[in-house]
């Protein structure tokens, strides 16, 4: 049994962008409703919250994030017969976003405020898990250097777009919450307003690296199997519509 799959990167990334215009637009109307009429519409909007765990966003976040991994690791595939096929990058950064798509649904990230809670950080680093945050968005920068720079041009520009959404609001808009939670409290409309920022930002990154992947595959595949055993379960072709 043969099963085809077609995929058109503009019918994708127009879905994947449907869908956090969608959750960001409902999550307005839910922070909005929240603030003025709190015990008529908590309880019922609650799920759509975009900074909330166990929440439509959050599970969404996740899925993008897992997407991002699956095509990181055919880019893997895909790039093993070029001049610098530095696969074991590509592979490395699937398992990163994997962690990622983990920590998004699990908040592991949170758990290891534990380990400086001794130290009361206040201010930007109220949350003090931004400390691992930026020592490890320091240790990636480090050891990926050299592999971002051997990237074509405009993938370069695509995945510095992406990085700094992505880090931006994960981090820095982050620790500007932090602040606005340790002087004013998390129950204020404008630490709502950031937290749907940070968060706006970070889908907005993933899209923009899927999107860069995307784009790079076209360039290196038109088409793709996956064979288990001797029989083809799957057929991937690239389709310009």
């Amino acid at each position: 049994m043969n099963i085809s799959l077609y995929i058109s990167r503009k019918r994708l990334m127009k879905f994947l962008i449907t869908g956090v215009v969608l959750l960001t637009v409902i999550n307005i109307f839910h922070q909005i409703s929240w603030y003025f009429w709190q015990q008529d519409y908590k309880l019922l909007m609650w799920h759509f919250d975009i900074g909330g765990d166990e929440t439509v966003p959050t599970w969404f976040s996740s899925l993008l994030l897992l997407i991002c991994t699956i095509l990181l690791l055919l880019v893997a595939r895909a790039e093993r017969n070029q001049p610098y096929p530095a696969t074991r990058h590509w592979q490395g950064l699937a398992l990163i976003f994997l962690a990622l798509s983990i920590d998004e649904t699990a908040a592991l990230h949170e758990w290891s405020s534990s380990l400086l809670a001794t130290l009361e950080l206040k201010g930007i680093f109220y949350y003090s898990w931004v400390l691992f945050g930026l020592g490890f968005v320091l240790l990636c920068g480090i050891i990926y250097s050299r592999f971002y720079w051997r990237l074509p041009q405009r993938l370069k520009i695509q995945f510095f777009l992406a990085a700094a959404l992505y880090v931006g609001g994960a981090l820095f808009v982050e620790m500007i919450n932090a602040r606005q939670e340790y002087l004013f409290g998390a129950q204020t409309l404008t630490y709502q307003a950031m937290t749907a920022v940070e968060e706006l930002m970070e889908m907005c990154g993933i899209l923009v690296f899927i999107n860069a992947l995307l784009g790079h595959l076209e360039n290196r595949l038109s088409s793709l199997t996956v064979t288990l055993g001797t029989k083809e379960i799957l057929s991937l072709e690239r389709v310009d519509v």
